[in-house]
């Protein structure tokens, strides 16, 4: 019960999407990952290394959704305000700003992370000390979109130096090839 006020204290809110879909492995996550999914409002600052193919069409889709554009290393912040049923992530990738929201799907261990009219659904497992995000289907609304034509996601959060929120995430078109890839570790801003 003190654990519990002591993280209520610190604005944390152990009841969240994400912890409610890993169940008894989210206790075996490393305090950063479980901080940056408990707190309801903060802003994370650090540095990333983007990368991703040159080609015309996966810049012109890095645009149109405003994802970052591969550099070696650049600042990012990411600002989160949360409920117990829905977290929105605002991210900015060196000057590039968009946004995500997450939540629990209805049926199983699942949950959506949309982007504009598009939604990528994962399950979660730990292992190695990291939050492993497995991708499962999207879809463009309510319309299931074929898994084929999706993409090949590799994304995992753990503890970076220093004791920082560390992510990773890769994704592979068919045809485009890597479109996104980041690795960086943030630290939470003192309000």
């Amino acid at each position: 019960k003190l654990l519990c006020n002591s993280r209520k204290e610190k604005g944390l809110i152990m009841d969240n999407v994400f912890s409610r879909i890993i169940g008894n492995d989210y206790a075996h996550l490393p305090e950063s990952v479980r901080e940056f999914h408990e707190v309801l409002n903060a802003t994370y600052e650090g540095t990333a290394i983007v990368k991703g193919n040159q080609n015309i069409i996966s810049r012109f889709i890095r645009r149109i959704f405003n994802f970052p554009i591969p550099a070696e290393v650049t600042a990012v912040t990411i600002s989160i305000s949360r409920t117990t049923e829905l977290d929105k992530w605002n991210r900015n990738f060196g000057g590039r700003k968009f946004s995500s929201s997450f939540a629990q799907n209805n049926v199983g261990k699942v949950f959506s992370e949309s982007f504009g009219p598009f939604y990528f659904y994962f399950s979660l497992s730990v292992k190695a000390d990291r939050l492993n995000w497995n991708f499962e289907r999207w879809s463009l609304g309510i319309l299931p979109l074929p898994k084929f034509l999706g993409p090949k996601i590799i994304s995992w959060e753990g503890e970076g130096e220093n004791g920082g929120y560390r992510f990773f995430s890769e994704a592979h078109f068919p045809l485009l090839g890597e479109l996104i890839y980041y690795d960086g570790t943030v630290f939470r801003k003192s309000a």
